[in-house]
């Protein structure tokens, strides 16, 4: 097998219809695409790249990017990504570990990979002036692979001293594309998607649909520029956090009125901010998505249900997520969280063994099981997050119940050292009588600007605001 097979058939025979736009690069045809997947396939093999090697990309997501990890894939190597805020040293450690054959790197990922020794000592590095001087080839190469080979392999932070490697191997990418295609069938037309997520980009290259790229900075005058495209280029889906969700709905300028289906992941989406999406768009279908960079997706429910079922609880977030996908074998019998099993899990990390511990398991007959790290709570229609496996159940609810009546989310609870309960976050000094009314355990409170992980942009960066309030919690 090779999970390339789906997307060459589309490469191949959608001809001029638009595969990608980008704000540098405007549209490119599928058919455009072919011939740049074709040529990175050329270029890596006339620099010897082979089944089981490893190539480490850093660029911004586009054609040739796209290009590279088709190429990669259809050759029978690996994907190999590293987040580039991940300090140096630990750069150093996965590169040197995992020896990839080749860099490929915009000039943005070179000077990020002129700072690490590992990087400046990979065998080959290729850049956009070797990729564009490349001769064009006519034919598309598809390896035969085992469907247990890596396809991608994207290493992230782990909360030990090494990063955890998150594998993707050659048959959980086929399984994941089929998938995600029977809960939310692709648009028979190929009508354009308005794409936050790289890999949602290269899912819909396999099925033939177009993919609007949302820049990474999401400047408010790029995403006018992009709603202002002509009427063939108007995206009639969108996929995104939270985060992005609030940043559209401040952006007037930018309507994406063509928008059909909107999906947003997470578990803590606030209910107003959905009902103000419901306004915006009062004709299109929301879908609420529950899962994880490892599962994906776990749970799914229309978004407006979720929305009635937790306000009906008088919650803040929309907790509730639906039903788990009957692909997964859920197990609900380890307090701290739930353990799930099926073909969208990855598979055990790479270098990260205090990590697999922790949250991969296998039974009797071999099957592999993921730790979510969260809570759920089962219920007779479905489930509801119910906060973080580190948090305590009780408290969740609590800071949950403060959220629904302050009617904001910038803060948490922390129990600290001496067992004392403490909010943290933006002016919570001042509404301490409220507070106090409300949760008469809460004795103490920290003024502090939140930040959010870098990933997300909706998440409260709790570690980042700690290390702010050490000395106080300390006191």
């Amino acid at each position: 097998m090779n999970c390339l097979t789906m997307a060459a058939d589309q490469l191949q025979g959608r001809g001029s219809q638009m595969a990608l736009w980008t704000e540098d690069d405007g549209p490119v045809s599928f058919e455009e695409m072919a011939v740049l997947t074709r040529r990175a396939q050329a270029m890596l093999r006339r620099h010897g790249i082979a089944p089981g090697d490893h190539v480490l990309l850093f660029a911004l997501p586009g054609p040739r990017l796209y290009a590279m990890i088709m190429g990669i894939l259809g050759l029978g190597a690996t994907v190999m990504i590293v987040e580039p805020w991940m300090p140096i040293e630990r750069v150093d450690h996965v590169v040197r570990t995992t020896k990839p054959k080749a860099f490929y790197a915009g000039w943005i990922g070179r000077l990020w990979g002129w700072r690490i020794k590992a990087i400046r000592e990979i065998p080959i590095h290729l850049g956009l002036k070797a990729f564009d001087a490349e001769p064009p080839v006519e034919t598309l190469v598809i390896e035969p692979c085992r469907g247990d080979e890596r396809g991608i392999v994207t290493f992230s932070s782990g909360t030990s001293a090494a990063p955890k490697g998150v594998v993707r191997t050659q048959q959980y990418l086929d399984d994941i594309t089929h998938i995600i295609n029977k809960y939310e069938p692709p648009d028979p037309q190929g009508r354009p998607d308005l794409c936050l997520f790289a890999n949602l980009a290269t899912l819909h290259l396999a099925n033939g649909r177009a993919a609007l790229i949302v820049p990474h900075h999401w400047k408010k005058k790029s995403l006018a520029k992009m709603s202002a495209l002509a009427e063939a280029y108007q995206p009639v889906t969108m996929t995104c956090g939270p985060a992005f969700l609030r940043h559209l709905l401040e952006t007037p300028e930018a309507p994406f009125a063509k928008l059909e289906h909107i999906g947003i992941g997470g578990a803590l989406t606030p209910n107003a901010l959905f009902e103000q999406a419901f306004a915006r768009w009062p004709d299109a279908k929301f879908t609420h998505i529950y899962g994880g960079s490892e599962v994906e997706p776990v749970a799914h429910c229309d978004a407006r249900e979720a929305v009635a079922q937790s306000k009906a609880r008088g919650l803040f977030h929309t907790l509730y997520v639906g039903h788990i996908i009957e692909e997964l074998a859920v197990d609900m019998a380890d307090e701290k969280g739930p353990w799930v099993a099926g073909p969208n899990v990855c598979p055990e990390y790479v270098g990260a063994n205090d990590e697999n511990k922790k949250y991969k398991r296998r039974d009797e007959q071999g099957r592999l099981w993921h730790f979510m790290g969260d809570r759920l709570e089962k219920t007779g229609d479905g489930y509801f997050y119910a906060g973080r496996s580190f948090q305590e159940p009780r408290i969740f609810a609590l800071e949950e119940k403060l959220h629904a009546h302050l009617n904001r989310d910038k803060f948490f609870l922390h129990r600290d050292d001496k067992g004392t309960l403490c909010v943290i976050g933006e002016g919570v000094t001042a509404d301490m009588g409220t507070i106090q009314a409300v949760a008469p355990e809460v004795q103490r409170s920290f003024d502090v600007t939140l930040t959010v992980d870098r990933r997300h942009r909706a998440r409260i960066d709790r570690a980042h605001a700690l290390g702010k309030a050490e000395k106080w919690l300390a006191g």
